[in-house]
């Protein structure tokens, strides 16, 4: 029998696939719509070509509502000018291992998948939650 290692799975075996991305002229408050909506705390935003240019994350939405109390901000309203520019992001045959050590190092929590600069899906701290159930489930 063939010894398991699931360190060697690859990002593109549970990575989420049906995404919603918006674009970077859409309005704050339709992401946060649709964020609540899809009970989703990462938004991809992508360029006419399918390409990722930002991420919205859930914290950066807080941080802006909270912020349009405080007299004397700047007015913002749309998603370039609150998103994550150029954010970190992985391949499909990136191994969990590499894609969990990343998200580690650097305090983030999830990765856009891209492929030929095309987004193709998208690992969060959840998808690690499901796999380590399934896992553990095999160990029993």
């Amino acid at each position: 029998m063939e010894e398991y290692h699931p360190s060697t799975i690859k990002v593109e075996e549970f990575m989420q696939t049906d995404l919603f991305t918006v674009q970077k002229d859409d309005i704050i408050r339709l992401v946060a719509e649709l964020m609540d909506w899809r009970k989703i705390r990462y938004m991809p935003v992508e360029d006419e070509k399918g390409q990722i240019v930002g991420l919205v994350t859930s914290r950066l939405l807080l941080r802006h509502f909270v912020r349009q109390n405080i007299p004397g901000e700047k007015e913002v309203t749309c998603v370039d000018d609150i998103m994550i520019k150029e954010p970190i992001t992985i391949s499909p045959e990136t191994t969990i291992k590499e894609a969990l050590e990343l998200m580690r190092s650097k305090k983030i929590g999830c990765l856009p998948v891209v492929k030929e600069l095309e987004l193709v899906g998208i690992v969060t701290e959840m998808d690690f939650l499901r796999i380590s159930s399934r896992l553990i489930d095999r160990e029993k």
